[in-house]
């Protein structure tokens, strides 16, 4: 378990399955395909990097555990940099300019690259920047590249898309601020759990729920259903929700619901997954 973990293999494999997914959203196959693969690298070399420039690291298990494995770390990061990359050059060109632009904000998130308060800061420790970040980016990846890769046009119905992907990504990822309040603290991060507390941060997550369940009701049956089923999951995770649950809860359990909705797509689709890394 450690190792599925603490590498982020699980995270990002529970990523690759959410972008494979939304093509059935799209009306098309579900598949595995270089832009999932490309989603699946990324996300190890962004979670891994944020973890090995830590500069305040603290004393918890996963905080331990990469600090004992750094090396092994460093070596998985760059080969799969290696492998985003290569999976990147297959995009259609239209999607190859916009992952520019997402890797600048990825890669900013966790290097010191803006000068703020006579300090050089990662993107994240600006003010309310942290959420809005993972948000975007995590939306970008499993929704808004799948729809400029396939060549979709912008429409009402994949407008819908994004915003349920949008407000439900932020839902999984605003609880991940309350068991890292004290290392942001320590790394001068303010965050919604730093400024409100719990019991507010609950609220908001509930929210941004509700609203991916709103948004998810506009796109075409049965795909609906997959996307209320896996918000009310969300739902259900919320009320349990406190600071001091463990890895089982925050790093299986709420990840979980992003291969939880993936799965729901693809079986109210009717769909079998389509595999191929190579562009057709």
């Amino acid at each position: 378990m450690p190792w599925l973990v603490f590498t982020n293999l699980y995270v990002a494999f529970c990523g690759a399955a959410l972008t494979a997914a939304t093509y059935a959203l799209l009306g098309l196959t579900p598949r595995v395909d270089h832009v999932a693969a490309l989603v699946f690298c990324c996300t190890l070399v962004i979670y891994n990097l944020d973890r090995l420039v830590e500069p305040h690291p603290g004393d918890s298990t996963h905080e331990r555990w990469v600090a004992s494995h750094r090396p092994v770390l460093w070596g998985f990061t760059l080969i799969n940099a290696a492998g985003s990359v290569v999976f990147a050059m297959l995009l259609s060109q239209t999607a190859m300019v916009s992952l520019a632009i997402a890797g600048v904000l990825a890669l900013g998130y966790c290097l010191p690259v803006v000068r703020w308060a006579g300090r050089w800061r990662r993107l994240k420790a600006l003010p309310g920047a942290k959420l809005v970040l993972i948000a975007l980016v995590w939306t970008y990846a499993t929704a808004g590249l799948p729809v400029l890769d396939a060549g979709a046009t912008l429409s009402l119905s994949s407008a819908m898309i994004l915003l349920s992907r949008l407000f439900f990504i932020s839902a999984v990822a605003l609880p991940f601020d309350l068991p890292d309040m004290q290392r942001d603290r320590r790394s001068g991060i303010s965050t919604i759990p730093t400024a409100f507390g719990v019991e507010r941060t609950r609220q908001i997550a509930y929210a941004l729920t509700l609203l991916s369940i709103v948004f998810s009701l506009r796109t075409p049956w049965p795909n609906a259903s997959a996307l209320l089923i896996s918000g009310c999951f969300v739902l259900g995770l919320l009320k349990m929700l406190r600071p001091d649950r463990g890895v089982l809860y925050f790093m299986v359990a709420l990840d979980g619901m992003l291969l939880l909705q993936a799965g729901l797509i693809i079986a109210s689709a009717g769909s079998s997954l389509r595999f191929g890394i190579i562009r057709s």
